[in-house]
């Protein structure tokens, strides 16, 4: 394992990184011991495992409810040394589906592909069929804000264990509440149609108006999900600096909150969030994850010694999918470090979102 950390082009695996998932290699096949859950390499439409070859797939994923094909591009290397990206291509994989006479799949159960396929994949050994593991994976197209986004874009990489144990609460699978499209807040909303917890904030919102009109005209205060139960704004900004010593600027600190929670996001840069700097600020008492999870609100960025709150799997879902839905209404991209992944809660693991420009 030593010469594998610090190999780019180590030699060929039998089994994957992570050891939640067993790769089989003569059925080109990795599993998830947990959840039966399986990628399986189905055909090479182009190109060979050769590390400066460009080499295009169909993977097959599958469970107890059936089967979903993929496409992938392992990306060509000019040099052994050089990092190599995988693409997964959601946009290729439905047409491939539809071609093969499989029916459409529901937003949460192309989400819960994509989830277990991206790590999946990045997990995915050197072999001698498909080439050199990725050190990046790229998706193309998926399901975003309730529709299917073509330009929709995300990066994520690959990143050795850093894993910590995983206090979830409720189950893991997608629920369809958590992917109901976020709007921006409409300064006339009908404050009645929301529940009584984002009423307060939408209240308070509108008292401030005018004070917040300057920064209005350069990013919108906060959206609202279409349920009315959740509400995800700008609470505040703060000043940081370009390193080493470069020009002050200022960053928005957001807070999420919903019928259960109260989070406050502080900000790693301008569009650049790590979960470390996520403070909970309140649990509601009628809530089901009062008593399973404790408030940390007074969280400072500069105190390097406090100990640090990270979410419960679920939490991380809700405010992800509300952070997420930024990118809609700005040109720029969103980086997300400190992500859950089918082996628990990384730290380190880092994602980065965003729509290409037509």
């Amino acid at each position: 394992m030593i010469s594998y950390i610090f190999n780019d082009d180590p030699t060929l695996l039998n089994r994957s990184i992570w050891e939640q998932f067993e790769y089989q290699t003569e059925a080109s096949s990795l599993t998830d011991r947990t959840t039966g859950q399986k990628i399986e390499l189905r055909e090479i439409i182009s190109g060979s495992g050769k590390v400066t070859d460009e080499c295009r797939a169909v993977f097959c994923y599958s469970d107890s409810d059936g089967e979903y094909l993929l496409v992938v591009t392992r990306e060509s290397r000019k040099t052994s040394s050089a990092a190599g990206q995988w693409v997964l291509d959601h946009e290729a994989s439905r047409s491939k589906n539809r071609q093969s006479g499989r029916q459409s799949i529901p937003d949460v159960r192309w989400h819960e592909i994509a989830n277990f396929s991206r790590d999946a994949f990045l997990a995915w050994p050197e072999t001698e069929i498909f080439g050199p593991s990725p050190s990046t994976l790229l998706e193309i197209g998926g399901c975003f804000q309730g529709r299917w986004e073509p330009q929709l874009r995300r990066r994520q990489y690959a990143h050795l264990r850093t894993v910590q144990s995983d206090p979830s609460v409720g189950g893991d699978r997608v629920k369809a509440s958590a992917l109901q499209p976020w709007n921006s807040i409409d300064p006339d909303v009908d404050v009645e149609s929301t529940s009584s917890r984002v009423q307060a904030v939408l209240r308070k919102l509108s008292a401030r108006r005018a004070e917040t009109a300057k920064i209005n005209r350069t990013r919108r205060a906060g959206w609202l999900r279409a349920d009315g139960r959740a509400i995800f704004y700008l609470q505040d900004w703060q000043t940081l600096r370009a390193p080493p010593d470069g020009d002050a600027y200022q960053a928005p600190i957001f807070e999420y909150l919903d019928d259960d929670i109260t989070l406050r996001l502080y900000p790693n840069g301008f569009d650049e969030y790590e979960m470390e700097s996520l403070a909970l600020m309140e649990v509601n008492p009628e809530s089901t994850f009062y008593g399973e999870v404790e408030p940390l609100p007074a969280f400072s960025p500069i105190w390097h010694s406090q100990p640090r709150w990270r979410p419960t799997r679920e939490i991380w879902r809700r405010l992800v999918t509300a952070m997420e839905a930024q990118i809609e209404r700005t040109s720029g991209q969103l980086r997300i470090k400190g992500l859950y992944t089918a082996h628990g809660y990384d730290s380190a693991a880092a994602r980065t979102v965003w729509l290409e420009q037509s």
